[in-house]
């Protein structure tokens, strides 16, 4: 109802500004009345409430996109729009990425046919609204690269094997466009290479990005890998390489995980899946013979309690019961975590591999 009322009010371009202010103000009484039940939500698990969290979402968008001083109206309108539609095109992905047999409303067919995001005034502040369009513009770039990487080498039906003939250039083209992303981002937000905490919340929320989507791109190899337990790695380097990078990118963005607010507040849920899934994809690393002497076996160790701290401390800010699904997702991650203590002297790697930096992770560290 509230994405109804506001999405009338300034689609209609024949409607009386009286009649589209009045819409507005039902829209915020139904958003109103939709907050104050979100909570029943969180501690569902079924299509609805998914479906519900997605609207929420969106309908948190347009609120805020709502509240802005228009300078011209007729272009704000459509700026509107077309605002409200990258939002809504990445909130979905985010979800359909994590759960691919949700209902989807096919927004990725109209991408196309979209503009995106030009000047809007966000901020008082120019400077603060810039760097949000920017952030914007940074957000829907990398997810759609994030989308072309699944849909590549993950679609059930189309995707690639490693061991196609398309499969490496198709790889070394997503990682070059990943590259390119990184390297084009503008000085308010870039983040640094090291890890250290970035200057702002943007920054540190595209270096998460970043390192899945570069996981993401690489994962495959790890895949074959377990999938071929008894085939040598040292006979194709290409794989072993493609492995190493998925592992140290998949441990580094684990071990540097931060707490945002945009995570905190929106995203905790489907970051739980994510942290879990990650988790998961670590311990088969771990598993593989060849693979485990290359992971940072002190790194492993203080995950468990690193990740199941800050997601315990999220679950406190929203203050409501706390969902299955991040329960769920707590229980495995310490599940991992006592996996990794007991197979902690099994194999005590060579300082040279301790000491050894996350190599592969930034564009020009690697080769």
């Amino acid at each position: 109802m509230a994405l109804g009322c506001i999405g009338a009010s300034v689609i209609d371009e024949g409607i009386p500004i009286d009649e589209s202010q009045e819409l507005k103000q039902w829209g915020s009484a139904w958003f109103s009345a939709a907050m104050k039940m979100l909570h029943l939500a969180h501690i569902e698990m079924s299509v609805e409430a998914c479906q519900c969290l997605l609207l929420t979402g969106a309908a948190t968008r347009c609120r805020f996109l709502l509240q802005c001083t228009f300078d011209n109206p007729e272009r704000d309108n459509r700026e509107i729009i077309i605002r409200v539609f990258w939002s809504c095109f990445v909130l979905e992905s985010n979800y359909i990425s994590e759960l691919p047999s949700l209902p989807q409303n096919y927004n990725a067919e109209k991408e196309s046919t979209i503009s995106l995001p030009g000047k809007f005034r966000t901020h008082e502040a120019p400077e603060e609204g810039e760097k949000s369009t920017f952030y914007l513009l940074a957000t829907i770039a990398l997810r759609r690269l994030l989308n072309r990487a699944h849909y590549m080498m993950y679609d059930r039906e189309i995707g690639l094997q490693i061991y196609s003939s398309y499969f490496p250039s198709v790889n070394q083209e997503l990682a070059r466009q990943l590259e390119d992303w990184y390297q084009t981002l503008p000085p308010s937000l870039q983040f640094a290479e090291d890890g250290k905490p970035a200057d702002n919340p943007y920054s540190e929320y595209l270096r998460q990005w970043y390192l899945s989507c570069r996981s993401v791109i690489y994962r495959p190899y790890l895949e074959w890998a377990l999938a071929n337990p008894s085939f040598d790695l040292n006979n194709d380097l290409r794989v072993l390489d493609g492995c190493r990078i998925a592992l140290d990118t998949c441990l580094f963005k684990l071990q540097h995980l931060r707490q945002i607010p945009y995570t905190v507040m929106v995203d905790t849920w489907l970051c739980s899946l994510s942290l879990a899934t990650a988790v998961l994809t670590l311990m088969g690393g771990f598993c593989h013979p060849q693979l485990m002497t290359h992971l940072h076996r002190s790194a492993l160790i203080e995950l468990g309690p690193h990740l199941h701290a800050l997601l315990q401390r999220w679950i406190l800010i929203h203050g409501s019961s706390p969902s299955p699904g991040v329960e769920k997702s707590l229980r495995l991650i310490m599940k991992a975590h006592a996996f990794f203590e007991s197979r902690n002297e099994e194999i005590v790697p060579s300082q040279e591999e301790e000491r050894r930096p996350f190599s592969y992770i930034f564009p020009g560290s690697h080769g």
